[in-house]
């Protein structure tokens, strides 16, 4: 019975989380420490795929040698490649911090990780095996100590030259699978500590196609068609998976893989990886069962928008969240900037309409921590 209520409990929650209705501006501030306790609810009842973690007899080798001090999970064209150079300038952090490992996403699915639906290169399709994964790290690792630094003495092995230096693995693409990235991260690296940056919703979308269109325009479904096209296509994705219908957290989880699992054949997730609130609403159900209600200490959430506008501030909190020395920023330029034509107008009324419950459930997920996001409190 206690079962039945909480989880009645909680989809009343998340029903009243997704409403379109405008905050009444009479009610004062929201008292956050209740939100907390609905919010706290609802993690409860979120579902997701627990993994078997095979253990590691050399784990404590990997991980003082090779582990990244921080994961910076995205989003996707919300300036994570920004927030990497400026890391990339402090004193104990290698200048060329290189490519995106990808090594936690589907990019590794039947490779480092079981394969959805089994068929996977290894044996067991429900345990993730800690030392593939740290070893790939580490030789992720070490392909990028050779380019920066090349040992002048033959005998010493270029892994004893980095003691004093750190990784980033900045890989945004890892935020939008929330239903499989948050298990694969605290398998490999218990302690992991995340760094979020979140752009409004409509920008981000734009630019996503924009990089398509200019990167990929072969594939992901970019060639020969619009925006406009391909926000319709994902829509209609998101539709058919259920996840904009759906009314407890399990049924949007069950959609969220559903979604998933049939746009492998096409990248096109303009508007998906938008849907913030979705997104970390998993991320902090793993997390939460993890480290329990400290939970958040794991977490430095971003505003794009504010770090774009505040480099060097932003840059300080970045430093003391991952445990380095304050450093004055020198280059503080905006790294991998599109050049565009505008959206047309029509469309941004018509994405803007639609993320605006999507990024009111976000800040309400976010206020209880004290996180605020400028546009997504922004009132009808």
């Amino acid at each position: 019975l206690a079962a039945c209520l909480l989880a009645f409990y909680a989809a009343s929650s998340f029903r009243r989380q997704q409403r379109r209705a405008r905050p009444n501006s009479s009610s004062g501030n929201v008292d956050n420490a209740q939100m907390l306790i609905v919010w706290n609810t609802t993690l409860a009842t979120v579902p997701y795929k627990r993994f078997n973690c095979r253990s590691c007899d050399d784990a404590a080798n990997l991980l003082n040698t090779d582990a990244p001090r921080a994961i910076i999970a995205g989003a996707m064209k919300g300036g994570t490649r920004s927030l990497l150079t400026y890391l990339s300038q402090h004193p104990q952090s290698f200048s060329d911090q290189g490519k995106e490992t990808h090594l936690l996403d589907n990019r590794q699915d039947g490779v480092l990780f079981p394969k959805e639906g089994g068929n996977s290169q290894r044996n067991e399709t429900d345990a993730i095996d800690r030392c593939l994964v740290l070893t790939a790290y580490q030789n992720a690792f070490t392909k990028k100590i050779g380019k920066q630094r090349k040992s002048q003495d033959d005998e010493v092995s270029v892994l004893d030259t980095h003691e004093e230096h750190v990784f980033f693995d900045k890989s945004p693409s890892y935020i939008a699978f929330s239903h499989v990235v948050p298990q694969r991260v605290l398998c490999t690296f218990p302690h992991a500590k995340i760094i979020l940056i979140l752009r409004n919703p409509v920008d981000r979308a734009y630019s996503h196609f924009q990089h398509c269109h200019k990167k990929f325009h072969h594939e992901e479904g970019c060639h020969g068609r619009t925006f406009e096209e391909c926000v319709e296509s994902d829509l209609e994705g998101l539709t058919s998976a259920g996840v904009l219908d759906a009314s407890t957290p399990g049924e949007e989880y069950e959609a969220w893989v559903r979604y998933h699992s049939q746009r492998r054949a096409n990248r096109n997730m303009m508007v998906a990886k938008s849907l913030y609130a979705i997104q970390l609403q998993q991320w902090f159900a793993v997390f939460r069962d993890h480290f329990g209600d400290e939970f958040m200490k794991q977490f430095l959430i971003l505003e794009s928008e504010e770090m774009h506008a505040h480099k060097k501030d932003v840059y300080g909190r970045v430093l003391d969240f991952v445990g380095l020395p304050q450093h004055e920023l020198v280059e503080d330029g905006f790294y991998h900037v599109g050049d565009y034509e505008p959206m047309a107008k029509k469309t941004r009324r018509k994405l803007e309409k639609f993320f605006r419950p999507h990024n009111r459930r976000l800040q309400q997920l976010l206020s209880p921590f004290g996180i605020e996001i400028s546009w997504a409190k922004e009132d009808d």
